[in-house]
C-alpha cells in the first residue's frame, strides 16, 4: 500500500509542478519502500528517477551503492558510495566503512585508511566501529 501511495504522491507532486528537489525526493521514497518490499528492480527504476530529477539526493545513491553491495558488484558500490559521501559525508555512516573495506580488497591503502579513519572519528561505537578498527590494524 504504502508503495502505491508514494507513487501517487509522486504523480500528484509532479502534475502540481513541484520542484526537482521535491519529484527528487518523492521518487526516492518510492523507491526505498519497493527495496524494503524486496522489489529491488523496480526499486532501481524509481531511484534512478529521484536522481534524474535531482541528482544531489545523497540517499538515492547510497542506496543504489546498497543494492549493489548486495548484487557483489563492488566497483558499482564504491562508485554509488562515493557519490553518497561526497554530497553528504555525515550521512549514511556505513558507506565509509565499506569504502574502506573496499579500498583495502583493491589494494588502495592510503584510500581504505582514510575511509575507515573518517568511519571511526565521526562514529567511533557504531554498528562497524570493531570491524573497522580490525581493518585498520591490517594496514597500519
Amino acid at each position: 500500500d504504502a508503495v502505491a501511495e508514494l507513487a501517487r504522491a509522486h504523480g500528484m507532486a509532479q502534475g502540481n509542478g513541484e520542484p526537482p528537489r521535491v519529484l527528487g525526493r518523492a521518487a526516492y521514497w518510492t523507491g526505498r519502500a519497493l527495496y524494503l518490499d524486496d522489489k529491488v528492480s523496480r526499486a532501481i527504476e524509481w531511484l534512478a528517477r529521484a536522481l534524474d530529477h535531482d541528482g544531489s539526493l545523497a540517499d538515492a545513491h547510497y542506496l543504489l551503492g546498497q543494492i549493489a553491495y548486495e548484487a557483489q558488484s563492488p566497483d558499482r558500490m564504491a562508485s554509488r558510495f562515493e557519490k553518497a559521501v561526497a554530497l553528504d559525508p555525515a550521512g549514511n555512516p556505513s558507506a565509509w566503512f565499506f569504502l574502506g573495506e573496499h579500498y583495502l580488497n583493491t589494494g588502495r591503502d592510503a584510500q581504505a585508511r582514510a575511509a575507515l579513519q573518517t568511519y571511526l572519528e565521526r562514529w567511533p561505537e557504531s554498528d562497524f566501529s570493531t570491524d573497522a578498527r580490525e581493518l585498520l590494524a591490517k594496514i597500519r
